[in-house]
């Protein structure tokens, strides 16, 4: 797999029978799985001392980015620091992209086969930004897509380290990609 700011490259398959609120549902899905397994890669990376659960489970979107970014150059296997700083900023990427369509849909519709899904948010930081796009459903389909490559790298390196520190013969995970960054487009 590519580590740099490009998708691997997955079958092209059609979306026409794809609903926008399925692409929408199988981000939402995946997203939560793979943050569910970046939790316990956490734990795995802190050693998994008891009790430790407990704290990673309170851990969601961005506190668990820098969580994990943290942990990637202070934990228990230093041959992992490259592969999770890229997980946390693979996970820190498809943040931006999970609340953009998530918490910004507005609205859905197009020609049958082109729907796309309308995204609106505005922020008020130094002054008011208003974002508006329209996201197609292969952009959906892509991101939902991330979400799950993503994941199961992530499990790979928690499995990796169970089995490390089971003391089993183990070879490196693959490095993950980088999804692409959010470009939102600001309205005059």
């Amino acid at each position: 797999m590519a580590n740099d700011d490009s998708r691997p490259v997955r079958r092209a398959i059609s979306l026409e029978e794809t609903s926008v609120e399925e692409l929408l549902g199988r981000i939402i899905i995946n997203w939560n799985n793979f943050e569910a397994i970046c939790r316990e890669l956490l734990c795995q990376l802190c050693g998994r001392p008891p009790g430790i659960a407990a704290l990673t489970n309170e851990l969601h979107g961005s506190t668990l980015y820098l969580a994990l970014k943290a942990s990637a150059s202070d934990n228990v296997a230093p041959e992992l620091e490259e592969t999770v700083t890229l997980l946390s900023n693979g996970l820190c990427r498809l943040i931006e992209h999970r609340n953009y369509y998530v918490h910004g849909s507005t609205s859905y519709g197009g020609q049958t086969g082109q729907e796309s899904l309308r995204v609106r948010t505005s922020s008020a930081k130094a002054q008011i930004k208003v974002y508006e796009d329209d996201i197609d459903k292969r952009e959906l389909y892509e991101i939902g897509c991330d979400c799950a490559e993503l994941g199961m790298i992530a499990a790979d390196v928690t499995f990796y380290l169970i089995a490390k520190r089971q003391g089993q013969p183990v070879s490196l995970p693959d490095k993950p990609f980088l999804p692409p960054r959010l470009r939102k487009s600001r309205l005059p």
